[in-house]
């Protein structure tokens, strides 16, 4: 999303099939587009349930098998992919509405002669050339291809908690241990950050790209926050089978989280203004969008990059930035581990 067409809501979910990109740019056959944003907490998942640390496990001499498999999690299955090897393991958290098939992809989402194609040069098929990787679907996603979510569908709307939490069950259930780092974009960035307070000591580092957060609130006026997380609820009734992120509700539990020791982050900003609102008014509210990342860096003790060259879709539009990234990250949690 460039700001460049008239926009949905980022967080309002559109069909791929009706052409409308994660943040509602008119495109061909991209994707379902939900993105950024949600934090929040299912009555379900109680402090009790989410905040006792894990034992770090650190780099080993075994082989270990790539899968694509579908594992139970709370009464539906999850699907989890993981390929390579090494330490610690990459875990990929796509944006709201899109699937983890979007890691294999580079492109502009809101380019509608040349869309998003999968390419080699992609997030993923690089970073698995220097250590293991997993990705996952989130149920009511689908991939740039239209490809539905291999996840079994769940009640809509989802939590940022709730999603960090079947996150975490997913990766255990399928034997994937801490430490994680996490890359994460948009929406994907809030379940990350989520996470990272409610399991302690399992996020060794994270790379956010372009990621909602609850400073969003404290930048926009409360007249726009209204309207737009109104208009994300509304689109949410149209599309029940979507992914439909619930932010007040997500920041509500995210201010009852105790804060966590600091761990090396990157966050990686779309400096081509975005109509996050979807009310075509980028220039006016994308200045927003970009102090609320400032915040979320700082609050973080993490490093911003604004001369990012792209869109939302930062990992599609220069995959070469969010590669190199994290690869500095991993060498500092290299470094720091002695491996």
């Amino acid at each position: 999303m460039d700001g460049r067409s008239g926009m949905a809501p980022l967080g309002s979910t559109y069909s791929a099939r009706r052409a409308v990109d994660e943040g509602g740019t008119v495109s061909r056959a991209v994707v379902s587009a939900t993105a950024i944003l949600s934090l929040v907490v299912g009555a379900a998942v109680g402090a009790a349930g989410c905040s006792s640390p894990t034992q770090s496990t650190r780099e080993t001499t075994a082989p270990v098998a790539d899968f694509a498999k579908v594992f139970p999690v709370d009464g539906h299955g999850v699907y989890v992919h993981c390929l390579g090897r090494g330490f610690p393991t990459i875990v990929l958290i796509a944006g709201a509405g899109v699937s983890s098939a979007s890691w294999d992809y580079v492109g502009d989402t809101t380019d509608t002669a040349n869309p998003p194609r999968k390419s080699p040069e992609a997030v993923e098929p690089q970073l698995v050339k220097v250590t293991r990787v997993c990705s996952y679907d989130r149920p009511g996603t689908i991939g740039f291809d239209d490809s539905p979510s291999r996840s079994s569908a769940v009640s809509q709307p989802t939590t940022a908690q709730g999603d960090a939490r079947t996150l975490h069950d997913a990766l255990r259930v399928a034997g994937v241990s801490p430490p994680y780092l996490f890359v994460a974009h948009s929406w994907g960035g809030f379940i990350a950050t989520t996470y990272d307070r409610l399991y302690r000591n399992q996020v060794d580092g994270m790379v956010l790209i372009d990621p909602g957060s609850q400073y969003l609130q404290t930048v926009l006026p409360p007249d726009i926050w209204n309207t737009w997380t109104q208009a994300i609820a509304a689109s949410g009734q149209k599309n029940p089978n979507s992914e439909q992120p619930d932010y007040p509700a997500s920041i509500a539990f995210l201010s009852t989280l105790p804060t966590v020791k600091k761990v090396p982050t990157v966050v990686l900003t779309s400096d081509k203004p975005i109509d996050f609102l979807g009310i075509g008014d980028a220039p006016t509210y994308h200045p927003h969008w970009v102090e609320a990342q400032h915040l979320l860096a700082r609050s973080l003790g993490g490093k911003q990059v604004t001369n990012t060259d792209s869109g939302h879709f930062i990992q599609t539009e220069n995959p070469a930035l969010v590669i190199g990234q994290t690869k500095t990250v991993l060498t500092a949690l290299k470094v720091q581990s002695g491996t």
